[in-house]
């Protein structure tokens, strides 16, 4: 009765051999197998994708203070091109400015030592460091070069933006 069976021969034979409990484990377990490893790789791609969400929500506290240095770069840049183009007046208006701009800076500090981002510091010390020149380094320089200046600052800000995957 096995004549027609060829290839299959053995394991035919073994499974006539095998108690009906036993063949209902074997299958079982040859379903379960591919499960299981769909499972775990579903498992890993939500921890990955979770991972990301918690960097993205800790870079959002970032978000709201790092614009606010950006807005206020590119109100001292104004302000600066106007007092550098001849206009006194505007002094005392710049000298608020770079009050709130400090203030600003401060915000951000405080907002990236409250997050655990470790690669963002190296980005943001380079860009605290242009930060903190800037009134002393436009004060010497003509509108245009000054302009160009708090340009290139509000560049590097808006492209960095602290994101969290710098480091990568």
């Amino acid at each position: 009765n096995n004549e027609g069976l060829g290839f299959w021969r053995l394991g035919v034979n073994f499974l006539r051999r095998m108690h009906f409990p036993t063949k209902l484990g074997l299958i079982g377990t040859i379903v379960m197998i591919p499960l299981l490893v769909v499972a775990f790789f579903l498992v890993q791609r939500q921890n990955a994708d979770l991972d990301f969400t918690l960097t993205e929500a800790q870079g959002l506290t970032l978000l709201r203070p790092t614009m606010r240095v950006v807005t206020l770069v590119q109100k001292h840049r104004g302000q600066t091109n106007i007092l550098l183009s001849g206009n006194a007046a505007i002094k005392a208006e710049l000298d608020k400015t770079r009050q709130d701009l400090a203030a600003a800076i401060t915000d951000t500090q405080a907002a990236l030592k409250s997050t655990e981002l470790p690669s963002v510091v190296p980005l943001w010390t380079d860009l605290l460091q242009r930060l903190t020149a800037l009134p002393s380094a436009t004060q010497q320089s003509t509108a245009p070069a000054s302009f160009a200046l708090h340009t290139d600052l509000v560049r590097d800000l808006r492209e960095a933006r602290l994101r969290p995957d710098n480091a990568d």
